[in-house]
């Protein structure tokens, strides 16, 4: 009588949100590959300075964000476990006893792994740049590869000599 009663289902929204997810999966497409063409080749990287420096390298995954969010996390679990096992010690002394102890001591074994990877993989990264500046060294490659380190004429000598002047102790 008063007018025309309007019923949404929800598949109403279904099927706005898949033809919106639909356009932004086309449209993050389209972007990406701009971005891959135009930003992310190697070449650019003499060009960028400051943030898009910064940028070009998150991007090109040259910095890696994974240490400092396995710290986050860890700070972040440590501190729920805390909490919750203070809470468990009094509803149940043992299991809260035992959540305080084990769940910070499993949590800091899981998290160790983690930053091992990542440890392993900053070691390889460095042995890399490492054996590439003296493959340029050797003269193998015409100009010096980008990531190569810095090192001074104190490093290039080696391992200090020891000083002989000193008398051998007669044993």
């Amino acid at each position: 009588m008063f007018g025309r009663n309007y019923y949404y289902s929800p598949f109403d929204y279904v099927g706005s949100a898949a033809v919106g997810s639909a356009v932004c999966i086309f449209l993050a497409l389209i972007a990406a590959i701009v971005l891959f063409i135009v930003f992310m080749p190697a070449k650019n990287e003499v060009k960028y300075k400051g943030f898009v420096l910064w940028l070009y390298k998150a991007l090109n995954f040259r910095t890696m964000f994974s240490m400092g969010l396995l710290k986050f996390l860890y700070l972040l679990s440590v501190c729920f476990i805390c909490f919750f096992g203070l809470y468990m010690l009094f509803i149940s002394f043992a299991a809260g006893l035992a959540i305080l102890t084990l769940g910070n001591f499993f949590t800091r074994v899981i998290y160790e792994f983690f930053i091992l990877v990542f440890s392993i993989h900053e070691n390889l990264s460095q042995i890399n740049s490492n054996t590439a500046f003296l493959k340029w060294k050797a003269g193998s490659t015409a100009e010096p590869p980008k990531s190569a380190p810095v090192i001074d004429n104190a490093q290039q000598a080696g391992p200090q000599q020891q000083d002989n002047s000193q008398p051998q102790s007669d044993q």
